[in-house]
């Protein structure tokens, strides 16, 4: 199983050049395409996915239909 972000297995996604170490996936390429490479993106850019959860739907906790 990948380790996290904090210089893990996954990649390096805190720097300002975060990439994946899976696929290769860097910051730039996923906010030019907006795709993950694979599933250790996750894990990577974990920073980016949320925050784009928070600003998308106001919360980043699924609770089911309101």
């Amino acid at each position: 199983m990948a380790n996290t972000a904090e210089g893990g297995e996954a990649g390096e996604g805190q720097g300002p050049e975060a990439v994946c170490r899976q696929c290769g996936l860097t910051r730039a390429n996923l906010y030019q395409d907006g795709h993950m490479g694979c599933a250790g993106c996750y894990e990577v850019f974990e920073g980016e996915v949320l925050h784009a959860l928070w600003r998308i739907h106001g919360a980043v906790d699924h609770i089911g239909k309101a």
